[in-house]
């Protein structure tokens, strides 16, 4: 991916937007691994110049919103 979409955006990015895209079914399982990965990713991110900055900010906010997702279902399953 030659670019990140920038978190704090909120005007769709067309040239990002207009890329392929997926959808994923996963359960609450799942989600709390790809969570722990992309935590991980974040920890030990290498800074840069050896990795892009927008790499950073952009791990940052997949996390964020992976834990948004499980708060969403903590608060849905109690």
């Amino acid at each position: 991916m030659d670019s990140f979409p920038h978190p704090e955006d909120n005007e769709p990015n067309e040239e990002v937007y207009n890329q392929w895209h997926v959808e994923v079914t996963m359960g609450i399982d799942e989600l709390r691994a790809m969570y722990g990965v992309f935590d991980y990713a974040y920890q030990t991110w290498p800074g840069a110049p050896r990795r892009p900055l927008e790499e950073q900010e952009y791990l940052r906010y997949m996390k964020n919103r992976l834990f948004a997702m499980i708060l969403e279902y903590n608060l849905d399953h109690q």
